[in-house]
């Protein structure tokens, strides 16, 4: 499928920039802590937690004040502490409110947004109006899925968003350029769901319209159940197809959202949504993971995107921790960190492999004057390859490789005209000086 996706990424070629003029490095890189930011309770944890954050280069943090539907100002003194936490990662934050389930009830929808309003207030009497604009603040949270929306329609939506937005926009005063409000956050699982965003961007006014926001994760299936594949090689191997569709997602909103200044986020990523750790955590926290979002990853650079968010938890035994509870890191931090260390905010960006495609195999090139930099491989197969770098020139002149270890260790080996990778690999190829 691979194959075939990126033959077709070939015939583009406004998608295959060289690197004398190549694109620019555009995409944002986040974590999504959810509602789990109590849980690393004592002082030793938060300090480890705020260390990987910035570790990792964090731009964005994605946080829900809000915990298992209270309103968010009723952890106002904890969540305060830990967003003072936050502002040593030099991370900006995004304030995700969940629409209310009683949407269709006006005296619901009034409170909803007054207590929104609330936290707004709270957060500037304590950090300044000024600091408190430079957020990003989302409304909804995949008010498409109905499984959890109670039935919401997006007239609905629409409406509790406008009033929201409106009211959250006044308290920010006039930031220059568009206020940082946005959403859906649209379940990518969901039949229709650009109908979401083209309806958000077309039928409110864009003025209240800072960036949009999608979900999207490789599966949320057990393996057997929900016609998925029995065999766990099988299911492996069809979730891990799905990567090309961060790139076509992105570029799909991108066109949407041309010529109106409003950002393209993609707001969950990961490579299984299921909330049973038993299920999901093999995939998203091994080896199979970290090669799952590098790849996403740079599919959402070729497809434009301005921000990410890994769904990362910070939570003990949870199934979508990269980073658990005490901050240890997972494989899948480890390739998060590799690359937003490297690839970096207003890059070169290139992609030798749509031009000369293989299966089960990706790459970016970030370049500076000098040429060639740094390139990130990632490789999706479950059995060792090898490569012959000189096919590709722009993979040929490094000197240096590092890889991640099983256990999530980074090992550095000078780099061999032949560049060897284990199953799931994700590779930094660099010079010395560089990393």
């Amino acid at each position: 499928m691979r194959t075939a996706i990126k033959s077709q990424r070939a015939q583009v070629p406004v998608s295959t920039p060289a690197p004398a003029n190549g694109a620019r490095m555009r995409l944002r890189y986040g974590l999504n802590i959810g509602d789990h930011w109590r849980d690393p309770a004592s002082a030793l944890a938060r300090e480890r937690l705020i260390t990987r954050i910035k570790d990792a280069k964090t731009a964005l943090l994605r946080i829900f004040p809000g915990i298992e539907g209270t309103p968010p100002f009723d952890h106002w003194l904890e969540c305060a502490v830990f967003f003072d936490a936050i502002q040593r990662t030099g991370a900006t934050p995004m304030i995700a409110f969940s629409c209310p389930q009683a949407w269709n009830d006006s005296g619901a929808v009034r409170k909803f947004s007054q207590q929104c309003c609330e936290f707004v207030d709270r957060s500037i009497e304590r950090w300044g109006q000024r600091e408190v604009a430079s957020w990003f603040w989302s409304i909804g949270d995949e008010p498409n899925s109905p499984w959890t929306n109670g039935g919401l329609t997006f007239e609905g939506y629409r409406d509790i968003y406008q009033a929201t937005a409106q009211a959250i926009q006044q308290r920010l005063g006039s930031p220059e350029g568009r206020p940082r409000i946005g959403g859906p956050c649209v379940d990518g699982f969901q039949p229709f769901w650009f109908d979401w965003i083209w309806r958000f961007v077309e039928e409110v006014d864009n003025s209240l319209i800072g960036f949009v926001a999608w979900n999207r994760y490789g599966d949320w299936r057990e393996a057997g159940a929900w016609s998925a594949p029995t065999d766990p090689e099988v299911f492996e191997r069809l979730l891990l197809s799905r990567t090309s569709e961060y790139w076509s997602r992105a570029q799909a909103v991108g066109v949407l959202l041309e010529g109106r200044g409003i950002l393209n986020l993609c707001s969950e990523l990961n490579a299984h949504a299921h909330n049973d750790p038993a299920i999901s955590s093999r995939f998203n926290q091994g080896p199979l993971g970290a090669a799952y979002y590098g790849s996403a990853l740079i599919d959402l650079m070729r497809g434009g995107a301005d921000g990410e968010f890994l769904w990362a938890g910070a939570c003990d035994r949870g199934p979508y921790s990269a980073l658990g509870a005490d901050g240890e890191p997972t494989p899948t931090y480890e390739a998060k960190k590799l690359i937003a260390r490297n690839v970096r905010f207003g890059d070169v960006i290139s992609f030798p492999l749509d031009r000369d495609p293989v299966p089960d195999l990706d790459a970016v090139v970030a370049s500076d004057e000098e040429g060639p930099r740094v390139a990130v491989v990632v490789y999706l197969g479950s059995g060792a390859c090898t490569l012959e770098l000189d096919r590709w020139p722009e993979l040929a002149g490094f000197s240096q490789v590092t890889s991640i270890a099983n256990r999530g260790q980074l090992r550095s080996d000078p780099l061999p005209a032949a560049l060897a990778l284990g199953a799931y690999g994700v590779a930094l190829l660099h010079h010395q000086r560089d990393v």
